[in-house]
């Protein structure tokens, strides 16, 4: 597949393209650095402690990077948490400009 960063046929970079060997070692290499491990930590502290006061709570995912990052988090501190895809009238007429 593309690479991310490469534009497609149309000229369109999208975040959904395959990084490359080179971004993949190197995002895998900047997971296991202490500060990455501390904001990891940080905020399933955070989490932790949301989930505490609100114990109906659920995920509101729309499968974009940063609710799939959240459902992740969230379901590692309590897995019995939902995930809720939500989406209103004309929402998905953008999804045809992604490829």
């Amino acid at each position: 597949g593309r690479h991310a960063g490469e534009p497609s046929a149309g000229g369109v970079v999208t975040a959904a393209a395959v990084p490359s060997p080179l971004q993949t070692a190197a995002l895998i290499a900047h997971a296991r650095t202490p500060g990455f491990e501390a904001r990891v930590n940080e905020a399933l502290r955070l989490v932790e402690e949301g989930l505490a006061a609100c114990p109906g709570a659920y995920v509101s995912l729309s499968f974009g990077k940063d609710s799939s990052a959240l459902a992740r988090l969230v379901l590692s501190v309590r897995p019995s948490t939902p995930c809720r895809f939500l989406r209103w009238e004309g929402e998905t007429e953008h999804l045809d400009n992604y490829d």
